[in-house]
């Protein structure tokens, strides 16, 4: 096919395949971000990265020469790279993160046995407080117009 036949999509076809390979891109910056050696740490979360200096070339190689067929496939069909907002994905997943969080209260902790009167009495507050920071991210990126598109 000439490259302007294959151009003449519909707007569905275009937006549905710029999703999914923006999607596509996104995990391999992941990728890209593991093979350069870097691991996240918190305080209940820790990545162990264990990739070897050969998995670790090869990973590269391997995400270049995709990066390179989604290249083509974009200039072709004239797709728009999408653009991620990250207090917009902050706000978001914040949000999210809430009701997550306030599942681990002790009334619904009691799905999974009787809870002692003292997880409840520590682990309540704790939550609450945790939840009133996250609250405090949301207003955060609410204040910098993060919210706009919701």
């Amino acid at each position: 096919m000439k490259k302007q036949n294959i151009s003449r999509i519909s707007e569905n076809h275009r937006r549905t395949i710029s999703v999914r390979l923006s999607l596509l891109d996104e995990i391999l910056c992941e990728y890209g971000r593991i093979a350069n050696g870097e691991e996240n740490r918190g305080v209940m979360y820790e990545e162990e990265n264990t990739l070897s200096n050969k998995q670790r070339i090869r990973l590269k190689q391997t995400i270049s020469e995709i990066r390179e067929i989604i290249s083509q496939i974009k200039e072709t069909l004239f797709l728009k790279p999408k653009k991620e907002n990250l207090a917009n994905k902050i706000w978001s997943s914040a949000s999210s993160l809430w009701e997550v969080l306030v599942e681990t209260e002790s009334k619904y902790l009691k799905g999974y046995g009787e809870v002692p009167e003292s997880l409840a009495e520590f682990l309540d507050p704790k939550v609450k407080e945790i939840t009133r920071h996250l609250t405090s991210i949301v207003e955060i990126m609410r204040k910098t117009d993060a919210a706009k598109e919701f």
